[in-house]
């Protein structure tokens, strides 16, 4: 299965046995889904069976280790295999190939470790914790700060628009543009934010600087473009992960592809009192998501930070 619509080929048929090979490369909706499959005639003797082999990582490693390791409900069974298990293949030479492997990938496959390559930013319960299918408090006028990250083949560009509800911020709007020439990027920017609630935009200028600087052009003091420098990702992934953290922003609910997005940024050092973070990829892109959400909200952080004029003491008004 492919795509997420894949799952619906299989409407209709019934199985006594379904089996996943590599579990972790799939959405829990998928596998989910395919439990409806599991069927038998009342004739039958064949009992129901769904089976699935896996190594910890991917991008279903989350949801796999929750369902089967560290939450599991019914009748779900773990059972751990390691190379050692396997008489079938050449220990030494395959120990000799896995030794190109960056360390926590090479603890994934070799011990079946899935606490190895944790190091994600954003806990998976901080994410679950965010996720809201309620609609925000009605306010009479809402402050809207957006974030774009641009991308155009394999990366995406990402418009998140939050609203300032209290001190939480809502997802208003995620939109997710992908193979998309830059003139209908730039005509999707410019409808965000001739939105009178928009308050400021900020977009990377990284990709495609050009974009960004006709966006400041055209909408002078509202859109700010942003070099995505080494030092102002991390401060931009620990100001994303301190909202995440204190349960102050909501996300659209159930989005497997946007768990598994905001998961791929990593922290793998501090300097400066500032994480250095790192950046994978996987097949829903690089982190796109991830970082349109904290240029959103670096841009709502700004309105706190930006300073207010006060009148000298003995000057009236009006002079």
């Amino acid at each position: 299965m492919e795509h997420s619509d894949d799952v619906y080929q299989y409407q209709g048929a019934a199985f006594q046995f379904i089996g996943f090979d590599e579990l972790t490369q799939f959405r829990e909706s998928d596998y989910r889904y395919l439990f409806s499959r599991l069927r038998k005639p009342t004739v039958s003797n064949v009992p129901l069976r769904m089976r699935s082999a896996t190594n910890p990582g991917g991008r279903g490693h989350d949801w796999v280790k929750r369902r089967f390791i560290t939450s599991p409900r019914g009748d779900v069974a773990f059972v751990p295999a390691k190379l050692a298990d396997n008489r079938h293949v050449d220990q030494d030479s395959y120990l000799a190939s896995m030794a190109n492997l960056d360390p926590a990938t090479r603890e994934q496959l070799l011990a079946g470790n899935w606490d190895a390559g944790e190091d994600a930013i954003l806990l998976y319960e901080w994410i679950l914790a965010a996720e809201s299918i309620e609609q925000p408090p009605p306010v009479r006028r809402p402050e809207r700060y957006v974030g774009v990250d641009v991308g155009r083949s394999k990366d995406r560009t990402c418009i998140w628009s939050l609203d300032r509800i209290g001190d939480v911020l809502w997802t208003s709007q995620l939109t997710v543009l992908q193979n998309t020439p830059f003139a209908e990027q730039a005509a999707a920017i410019s409808k965000t934010v001739n939105d009178p609630s928009v308050v400021r935009v900020q977009i990377d200028k990284g990709y495609n600087p050009q974009l960004a600087e006709d966006m400041e052009r055209r909408f002078p003091g509202k859109v700010i473009g942003v070099q995505m420098t080494a030092g102002r990702m991390g401060q931009f992934a620990s100001q994303l992960a301190n909202q995440f953290e204190g349960k102050k922003i909501r996300i659209p609910a159930d989005d497997e592809d946007l768990r598994g997005d905001l998961r791929l940024v990593s922290r793998v050092d501090i300097r400066g009192g500032q994480p250095v973070v790192a950046t994978a990829r996987d097949s829903t892109g690089h982190a796109d998501r991830f970082w349109a959400a904290a240029l959103a909200v670096d841009a709502a952080l700004w309105s706190h930070r930006r300073p207010t004029f006060s009148r000298p003491v003995g000057i009236p008004a009006g002079r």
